[in-house]
């Protein structure tokens, strides 16, 4: 019985792998050796990582596919399954530990300080905890040969820092899953608050359309109380307006004058926020600092 089931799981990899049975008994009898459904199904003999680099000259799901496969259906990991492309490739990597107990060297490559929920963030976090570790570069990226020096430095006892020395500048170290503050627009009519992606995080309206001068525009009506933010038809009515070029100017005649004098003078109204990028402030989501 237990020969037939070999059989059988060899039969269902070579078909995820598109070779017939033949080809693909020859293939693994010579590159793994195993003979029997118990050395399949033993972890310590059988490990996808072995597996991928014998036949690494295939498509990565396929090889996953066939050794779910020769596993009776289902892969054996201590790690929960994920769709997340990073975890599987580490997976495909070879990484036979769990994600919190690997390399950070590993890890750091992966990291989304943007999401302190993520697997990845959460390993490092569990590592790390609140200590300074993570070195930016000014584009917002994560200066990762710094930040691994410095991790390799605390390892042989130097001191902690509080800032390292990144692309010839002093930058500043951060907690994982916190970055340096950011720059965002700013909503029109709510001061303070910012937009995502150029939606408003208070009443949901598009902004995507409206051109920049015409947004410093509705800031100024707003500030001179010409609209009211919270009335919903008037918003509707503003942003109909707002999308055309001379909509606004015509509607909102001294509102207009003041945006050119302040034009002139370059005092128009920033629209820009500096949020914190930390997201474990659960009574303020968006960590807004100032607005400029």
């Amino acid at each position: 019985m237990n020969e037939n089931a070999y059989t059988e799981r060899l039969a269902a990899a070579a078909k995820a792998l598109a070779l017939t049975p033949e080809e693909f008994t020859k293939l693994f009898d010579n590159r793994i050796g195993l003979d029997s459904v118990a050395d399949l199904d033993n972890d310590e003999v059988f490990k996808f990582g072995d597996f991928l680099k014998k036949f690494e000259d295939h498509p990565v799901g396929r090889v996953r596919k066939a050794f779910a496969a020769l596993k009776g259906g289902k892969v054996q990991s201590q790690e929960s399954t994920s769709n997340d492309p990073r975890i599987q490739e580490l997976r495909a990597l070879g990484l036979k530990v769990r994600i919190e107990d690997a390399d950070p060297a590993v890890l750091l490559k992966f990291y989304l300080p943007d999401k302190p929920a993520d697997p990845i963030t959460s390993a490092l976090k569990k590592r790390f905890g609140n200590k300074p570790v993570v070195a930016f570069k000014d584009d917002g990226t994560v200066a990762l040969t710094e930040t691994l020096q410095y991790i390799a430095d605390l390892e042989q006892n130097y001191p902690e820092r509080e800032t390292i020395t990144v692309e010839g500048k002093l930058s500043r170290l951060w907690p994982i899953g916190v970055r340096p503050m950011s720059m965002v627009d700013e909503d029109p009519l709510f001061p303070g608050q910012p937009l995502r992606n150029g939606y408003s995080v208070v009443n949901n309206r598009n902004w995507t359309k409206v051109s920049q001068e015409n947004r410093q525009l509705c800031r100024i009506i707003v500030d001179r109380g010409e609209i009211d933010p919270n009335n919903k038809e008037a918003v509707l009515r503003l942003l109909e307006r707002a999308e055309t070029k001379d909509g606004l100017a015509s509607a909102y005649e001294e509102a207009d004058l003041e945006f050119r004098e302040r034009q002139k003078q370059d005092t128009l109204p920033k629209l820009k926020v500096e949020l914190g990028a930390s997201a474990t402030k659960l009574n303020n989501p968006f960590g807004v600092r100032r607005q400029y």
